[in-house]
């Protein structure tokens, strides 16, 4: 384990902490959030949609089953830094490969610890995601003497600031084969390609192309800037809009693909950031919430069928039910602020869902989801052969 370090972490307005960390060498800046799952720290310091902000884990230790490779959703890790009350350092799991600080040292994330966790929480809660920065701290008097400095500084910083041109993405198309993890050899499953869906990488979750994988999709990833034209001349049978990080109203380029693609026949489906983006695109308006949806536990309902699903969440803005035209049906709600979780047009099929239902971590209740866009896309795939 690398050196341990004491740090100040500072909020916008004003509160700060003294903690110990390891991997803090220079002030770090970032959006503060919390999330509350209880378990998949690999897969939540993983995933790119966290690119900008701290996380801080509500669960009060970390780390006892270690990490391995299989669990990551992505090949990097994406926040600035996890804020951690206490964590292990031995882990105590046979699928471990590594522990937790040998996982974050690898990867470059710095932790902070130490620190009241339920505190910072709490005042999230009320206040809302702030604006933060960690810092060495050498001697606690230079608290008293730089604070109003370093104040000034971070109220001047934008983390979240063109976030969209920075997301990790492909570099170039890549097709997709591998299908969802079998626990008992731990190897990637495979199946029988029956249909070609293209996705746009946007920070994407592996999760994401591993469903429809296993569901019979060929997948193509592709940039997140790729041109409406390059991906209809694939002939796809379907296009996806995956998840990432920021404000979705800065994605101009992916906001006018999906335009394009609205007024073509083939089946849709956009999750958490590409769901903001369809939104858009379909001339509603998107909102910053004030401290988002991160954990594991979030109850929402089917509006139809009333049915309730504990689901995935990880998200920062959302579409305003009041702004999207009459010809999108509105499919789920949140049952903890009532939110927009989802929506969905007949024609072009479109599907799209605010939360993560890859669920990784989490439950899979909402993974049926992908079953029913595929339905739609065997059924476009099969009329477009018959035509042919």
């Amino acid at each position: 384990m690398q050196e341990k370090t004491k740090v100040i972490l500072l909020l916008e307005n004003g509160v700060h902490c003294i903690a110990e960390a390891v991997g803090i060498t220079e002030p770090r800046y970032a959006e503060l959030i919390f999330n509350t799952s209880m378990f998949g720290y690999e897969e939540i310091i993983t995933d790119q949609s966290y690119a900008g902000q701290a996380i801080v884990f509500t669960s009060p230790h970390i780390g006892a089953v270690g990490c391995t490779m299989n669990d990551m959703e992505s090949c990097s890790i994406s926040p600035s830094f996890i804020v951690v009350r206490s964590f292990e350092e031995y882990p105590s799991n046979y699928r471990a490969q590594c522990s937790l600080p040998e996982f974050l040292e690898k990867h470059g994330l710095p932790v902070i610890f130490n620190v009241d966790t339920r505190y910072l929480t709490t005042i999230l809660r009320e206040e809302g995601a702030l604006r933060c920065v960690v810092r060495p701290l050498i001697d606690e008097h230079d608290i008293e003497l730089y604070k109003e400095e370093w104040l000034q500084e971070l109220r001047a910083i934008n983390p979240l600031e063109d976030i969209a041109s920075r997301t990790c993405t492909v570099s170039k198309n890549t097709e997709w084969n591998e299908g969802l993890l079998d626990l008992s050899t731990e190897t990637f499953t495979t199946s029988s390609s029956q249909v070609t869906v293209v996705v746009y990488d946007f920070g994407l979750k592996y999760s994401i192309v591993r469903i429809l994988s296993s569901l019979g999709a060929r997948c193509i990833v592709v940039p997140q800037d790729t041109p409406a034209h390059e991906v209809l001349a694939m002939n796809p049978d379907g296009i996806c809009f995956s998840n990432g990080s920021g404000d979705p109203q800065d994605y101009t380029s992916a906001i006018q693909s999906a335009k394009e693609f609205l007024s073509h026949n083939i089946p849709l489906l956009g999750i958490c950031l590409g769901h903001q983006i369809f939104g858009l695109a379909l001339g509603a308006k998107t909102i910053k919430m004030k401290f988002g949806h991160h954990g594991a536990n979030h109850p929402v309902q089917d509006c139809m069928t009333k049915k309730v699903y504990i689901t995935s969440q990880n998200h920062g803005f959302a579409v305003d039910p009041d702004s999207l035209p009459e010809s999108a049906i509105i499919t789920h709600i949140s049952l903890f602020d009532k939110s927009l979780q989802g929506f969905m047009l007949e024609e072009p099929p479109l599907f799209a869902f605010q939360g993560h239902p890859e669920s990784s971590p989490g439950p899979h209740d909402i993974r049926t989801l992908f079953s029913r866009y595929m339905e739609k896309v065997m059924e476009y795939a099969s009329r477009h052969s018959n035509s042919d």
